[in-house]
């Protein structure tokens, strides 16, 4: 969700997106021990789900029901 707010806010020049939001997506891909690629990379599929349908399927699918197990239906 943080980063399809930073891709929202990043094209309509948001006067606190460097100042405040650069930081905090550092700050998170170093948690995440990801690397500048990774991090372009799924910066480039939020955008990618933004351009396509307004992040709606990346919002469902963080808050969808995992898929029963096999063994378990």
């Amino acid at each position: 969700m943080f980063v399809l707010s930073a891709e929202i806010l990043k094209p309509i020049g948001h006067a606190d997106f460097r100042r405040k939001v650069e930081p905090i997506m550092n700050d998170l891909a170093r948690w995440l021990n990801c690397t500048q690629e990774q991090i372009e990379a799924i910066c480039l599929e939020v955008a990618e789900s933004h351009w396509r349908d307004r992040g709606w399927s990346l919002i469902e699918a963080a808050i969808a029901d995992p898929a029963p197990e096999p063994d378990k239906v």
